[in-house]
């Protein structure tokens, strides 16, 4: 093999390692935007999970439309696609960069929460409230929103009279608030 196929196999090699992780960008944008843990991220940062599944899907769209340009510029020798392609790869690798960035900060602040005491930032608790909801809706989606109290509250505790107990506290344990409907009318109480 000579120098200019030694050339052309690694530019094949390293484009395909590219549409791979553009695939993966994309597939990692469309979860993010179709799941809820986006919720969890949404508090008051500047950035919100939303615009970051976007911006990953981009990413993804922008990448691989790169990469198939220089597999094709790889295999038809084309040189103004390869330099069109350099171009591209090398925004490209600023993309990259960025996203690698935005990931190990988020992964540094959550590594800082972790290791002081709750809350460690005031915005700390809007996330522990996106988390709740969304948690509980994984856990046992008809008890958190659409189900009542005295529904949950036999679900999860079937040997207490916890139904008896909600009443007597003043709960309406009727209304098909779910738990996080319950959590909200036992602070109000409380706060009363």
């Amino acid at each position: 093999m000579s120098g200019n196929q030694y050339s052309k196999l690694i530019l094949v090699v390293a484009n395909l390692g590219f549409l791979t992780a553009a695939v993966l960008l994309l597939v990692l944008g469309v979860q993010i935007h179709t799941s809820h843990w986006s919720d969890v991220f949404d508090t008051n940062n500047a950035i919100r999970g939303p615009v970051v599944a976007g911006a990953l899907m981009a990413a993804g769209a922008f990448i691989t439309v790169v990469s198939v340009m220089g597999l094709v510029g790889a295999f038809r020798t084309n040189r103004c696609l390869l330099y069109t392609y350099s171009l591209f790869a090398l925004l490209a690798l600023v993309v990259f960069v960025a996203i690698m960035s935005l990931g190990f900060a988020t992964g540094a602040k959550a590594k800082a929460w972790a290791a002081t005491t709750f809350p460690a930032e005031l915005v700390e608790t809007d996330v522990a409230k996106g988390y709740n909801a969304i948690y509980c809706s994984a856990q046992a989606g008809r008890f958190c929103s659409d189900g009542s109290a005295k529904d949950a509250a036999a679900a999860f505790y079937p040997t207490l009279d916890t139904a008896t107990f909600l009443a007597a506290a003043g709960v309406d344990v009727n209304a098909k608030s779910g738990l996080l409907g319950l959590c909200s009318a036992a602070d109000a109480k409380i706060a009363a």
